[in-house]
């Protein structure tokens, strides 16, 4: 087994990997980038770092042997304390030491020089994203040459937004003729004239005016828009659905960018007897061996997890509550 080999295999789940009095690797992750001069487009990719400051010992490729490797505690820390003096001998002899996907180290004078390797010829993408031949560097009519790629931005720019804007109009339009209405509370109906005595009428007297009057109001409950009832039904069942998701403070043994690694744990740990799940959390796999409704329950599982594995930081808690589904 050579350490050489896997502290690229640490990095996967740790930010830091210190040799102790030589300096710590570090990796950070960098997004996708397009190159407007060229117009290559770079691929997501982990940068490897090397930080001379840094050469306390954080215990990382001890805890990785230990865990990974089913290596005894004190074996462990021989072994790494061997290969760290080891490395140092070869520094000071002038030889390069080669790490496994990372790079190498070698001394020059009293500083440690770092040397990362060749990014894969798959990690850039050659060929331009978008390519106007006949519209780039035309001449202008005074000899000199112009870029239009700023421009045919801009006027690309307001023709996204004009088909945004018709689109809303086209979508409002649409949908305020579809909403249905209401139908009446009120309905007028008209009602026959009161019969008049017979002796009145020849007489030619006239009945009183609140028994001439023709019209009556009568108020009916509104009718019920079934399309509203349907409406709420639907939503009342989307938030039940939504209901089975709650937040909760966990307790964590273990973050990795690997599923396999997050499964081996995840199976020791039920060997063990705790209740295990993995949930993905801000793009890596995270280990839960407890969900609490309140922060100082998940921090007395965490205390009694760390005196069980003799390590302090087997385990955390994240300070904020974490989504997880029932």
């Amino acid at each position: 087994m050579r350490i050489e080999d896997i502290v690229k295999e640490v990095l996967e789940y740790t930010p830091y990997v210190a040799l102790a009095g030589i300096g710590s690797f570090t990796v950070r992750q960098v997004s996708a980038s397009i190159d407007m001069e060229s117009g290559e487009l770079s691929a997501p990719r982990l940068v490897y770092s090397f930080v001379r400051e840094r050469q306390f010992d954080d215990g990382a490729l001890v805890q990785h042997l230990r865990r990974y490797r089913d290596t005894e505690e004190s074996e462990a820390i021989a072994v790494v304390s061997k290969w760290v003096n080891d490395v140092k001998l070869r520094l000071d002899a002038g030889e390069k030491v080669r790490f496994t996907g990372i790079g190498q180290i070698t001394r020059e004078g009293y500083e440690v020089v770092y040397t990362a390797d060749a990014l894969p010829s798959d990690s850039v993408l050659r060929t331009p994203i978008y390519t106007i031949p006949r519209l780039q560097n035309r001449p202008r009519k005074n000899g000199r040459e112009g870029n239009l790629r700023p421009w045919i931005l801009v006027a690309g720019g307001m023709i996204l937004l004009t088909v945004l804007g018709l689109g809303g109009y086209y979508y409002y339009v649409k949908t305020s003729r579809n909403i249905p209405s209401p139908g009446p509370t009120v309905e007028q109906r008209s009602i026959p004239p009161l019969p008049l005595d017979e002796d009145k009428a020849k007489t030619g007297e006239t009945i009183d005016s609140t028994h001439a009057q023709q019209v009556a109001l009568r108020v009916t409950p509104a009718v019920s828009n079934p399309t509203s009832t349907t409406k709420k039904t639907q939503s009342n069942q989307q938030e039940t659905q939504r209901g089975t998701t709650q937040r909760y403070f966990v307790v964590i043994a273990g973050s990795f960018r690997n599923l396999e690694r997050a499964t081996k744990i995840k199976e020791a740990r039920e060997e063990e007897g705790y209740q295990v799940r993995i949930i993905t959390h801000k793009n890596m796999y995270r280990v839960i061996i407890g969900t609490f409704p309140t922060y100082a329950d998940a921090i007395r599982l965490k205390t009694t997890y760390c005196t069980k594995m003799d390590d302090p930081n087997a385990a955390y808690v994240p300070k904020q509550a974490i989504s997880v589904e029932n």
